[in-house]
């Protein structure tokens, strides 16, 4: 079989929860694990680079490739991938994007910080997501360890822009511009306010409130540190908190702070370096985007690495739920329609043999009414079994070897109509972030 390999782009999952803010109930988790799965140390900055009103992503990778995607206009909460090279542009290691319209010009800037340098890029004409190489050594670095990221922002809002790098000392260094509309800047300090990094680089400043202080949120081992300004437009801040939000942010976050959807109140997205990104929003008195259902549905508890799908096998109206679990498949049925409680119908669903690390999908993949069942393997073969008769709960085994796949380590199958063509799509994920078409 013809096997195309192409790098796992998005992992997406909802996991929703309330977060619990220093002062007040300020954040609410939107998207878990959204954007830049399959990446190792994303680090995200948003920008509308085309000016088109949808506000762009780009996520630097460890292996020194940006990922690009688009806001959709349908749900300005949610992002589409427009490419996994933006401008074929690869830096030595530890790409971290940032853009900003540096000397007022009307193009974006683009400054990648990587493992040794600042490398500054222009776009080339207005609206275009095209750039170029402007020079390898935007800031003078010195001795300046590696993994640098940098920020720009208006600290003191003197109308000089204001330039953050992180580096592998775990600290801030921060140039200002020398005049408005130039790319010169000087070295201020190499210890910026005495902000601390845990994990090189990762941090960034923007307002989370209504206070007009300025906020720098700062990445550590187990969660986000939260500096302030000490008051408007200084260049002072102190240290808030050492767990901002008591958000649940794996290791080494990297954190953005901007308004995606225009709404008045702040978005903060955090990614980790097992390459997931969370989306939380601010939210006021009484109005919330979302706040979290349960933490385990129907109370279903089976030991680790569950992997659940939902189906109406019988056709009843009643979702089945189907949990693969150590070395059985538990069945359970909803309810009621439209309830979230389900109950156990089988521990042992047709006595399939079922392996850790395996994952399921069910189909009618040949539109014959009977649905199949497909289960992806350790060692990257699928088992294949099918509906006895239609609405039925037996299944028969047809092969252990489905089309003779096999995408080893691991397949994790998934059948969907990608390009609406009438022909389904199998896309297998793989254990090493790869996907199969």
């Amino acid at each position: 079989m013809k096997k195309i390999q192409i790098s796992i782009i998005v992992v997406i999952g909802l996991m929703l929860s309330p977060i619990i803010s220093v002062t007040a109930q300020s954040f609410t988790e939107i998207i878990e694990y959204g954007w830049g799965g399959g990446v190792i140390n994303p680090k995200p900055c948003i920008f509308d680079i085309d000016n088109d009103g949808n506000l762009d992503m780009l996520i630097g990778a460890m292996d020194g490739s940006i990922l690009h995607y688009e806001q959709d206009p349908e749900n300005l909460l949610n992002f589409k991938m427009v490419s996994v090279h933006f401008n074929n542009i690869i830096v030595d290691e530890e790409a971290a994007p940032f853009l900003y319209d540096i000397d007022e010009d009307g193009l974006v800037d683009l400054l990648v910080g990587n493992s040794d340098d600042v490398i500054h890029y222009e776009q080339d004409s207005p609206q275009s997501y095209s750039f170029s190489f402007i020079t390898d050594g935007f800031v003078p670095v010195g001795s300046m360890p590696n993994y640098l990221k940098p920020v720009i922002t208006n600290i003191d809002n003197d109308g000089l822009a204001d330039l953050l790098v992180g580096h592998g000392f775990n600290e801030i260094s921060y140039y200002e511009q020398v005049d408005p509309g130039t790319y010169d800047f000087i070295l201020a300090t190499s210890q910026f306010n005495g902000i601390f990094s845990e994990y090189p680089g990762s941090f960034c400043a923007g307002y989370i409130d209504d206070n007009n202080l300025l906020d720098i949120l700062s990445g550590s081992w187990d969660g986000l540190r939260q500096y302030e300004q000490i008051i408007p437009n200084s260049i002072y801040f102190q240290l808030i908190t050492y767990d901002f939000e008591n958000l649940e942010t794996g290791n080494n976050p990297n954190p953005f702070i901007i308004d995606i959807n225009d709404d008045e109140l702040t978005d903060l997205f955090v990614a980790d370096e097992y390459g997931k990104t969370a989306c939380y929003e601010k939210y006021l008195k009484d109005y919330k985007i979302c706040t979290k259902v349960s933490d385990s549905i129907a109370g279903i508890g089976v030991t680790q690495r569950a992997t659940p799908i939902i189906i109406d096998i019988d056709n009843d109206g009643l979702l089945d739920m189907l949990v693969g679990s150590d070395e059985i498949i538990f069945h359970y049925e909803q309810v009621q329609s439209f309830s979230w409680d389900f109950s156990l119908i089988s521990d042992n669903f047709n006595n399939i043999e079922y392996l850790n690390d395996s994952y399921l999908d069910c189909k009618d993949i040949n539109n014959d009414g009977l649905l199949d069942l497909l289960i992806g393997m350790h060692f990257g073969t699928i088992k294949y079994y099918v509906q006895s008769s239609p609405n039925s709960y037996e299944f028969n085994f047809v092969t252990d070897n489905f089309s003779d796949i096999d995408t080893y380590p691991s397949a994790r199958p998934l059948f969907y109509d990608l390009d609406n063509d009438g022909l389904l799509d199998l896309i297998t994920g793989v254990y090493n972030s790869d996907i199969y078409h």
